[in-house]
């Protein structure tokens, strides 16, 4: 999707505002239209990337700092990040084929500000063949990236804490605290909190201690 500013778009500034469903989306690479305010994944969303990046990597920050499993972090903070190597890996294969077999002289503007957004960076000054050559040996070296990410990612899991998806805590969390819950409500802040209850809850009932939910 071609992403621009749109200073009418009501974005969610933190943690307390974003719902843990489009945390989850955003997480997963899903895009940033799921910043804005009350968006249900139907329709486009005009947002400025650069605004929505820096806002989501505060976010982040304040997730990772209210959170204290941090296994649970590392995982997730690695699943994103080869989540975003590996699109980036298609998508300029995509531009970087296109150049190769030839391109317009209109579009190529269009092709290096594209590039540009995924870090490749073209010198316009050099002839084409040769900075797409460049390019191209970039994006190799690239692959071996997302696999040593990838088998760290696969150790991290084997020798720690399990990613189990959304849904899947959410029934978790339901059966322990008998009680149901809408994850496009629930704020990324209130899950935190929820997830502290049902540990509480799996601890007392260990030692036989009844649920008081205070």
């Amino acid at each position: 999707m071609d992403v621009r500013s749109n200073k009418s778009v009501r974005l969610y500034r933190n943690c307390d505002e974003l719902p843990i469903w489009n945390f989850d989306q955003l997480i997963s690479g899903k895009g940033f239209e799921w910043l804005v305010y009350e968006y249900d994944g139907y329709g486009d969303r005009e947002v400025n990337e650069e605004e929505c990046n820096s806002l989501f990597e505060k976010i982040k920050e304040e997730y990772f700092e209210k959170s204290e499993n941090q296994d649970s972090i590392n995982i997730l903070m690695l699943e994103a990040e080869i989540d975003y190597l590996t699109r980036r890996y298609t998508i300029v294969y995509a531009l970087l084929s296109v150049l190769k077999t030839g391109c317009s002289e209109k579009n190529k503007p269009k092709f290096y500000q594209e590039l540009r957004r995924w870090r490749y960076y073209l010198d316009e000054k050099k002839p084409l063949n040769v900075e797409v050559k460049r390019l191209d040996n970039q994006h190799k070296s690239s692959k071996t990236l997302i696999n040593r990410k990838q088998k760290e990612l696969e150790n991290m899991v084997n020798t720690g804490s399990k990613s189990i998806s959304l849904f899947r805590q959410k029934i978790k969390l339901q059966r322990t605290l008998s009680m149901q819950m809408d994850l496009k409500k629930i704020t990324v802040t209130e899950w935190l909190e929820i997830n502290k209850e049902a540990e509480e809850v799996m601890r007392n009932s260990k030692h036989g201690k009844p649920y008081s939910g205070d």
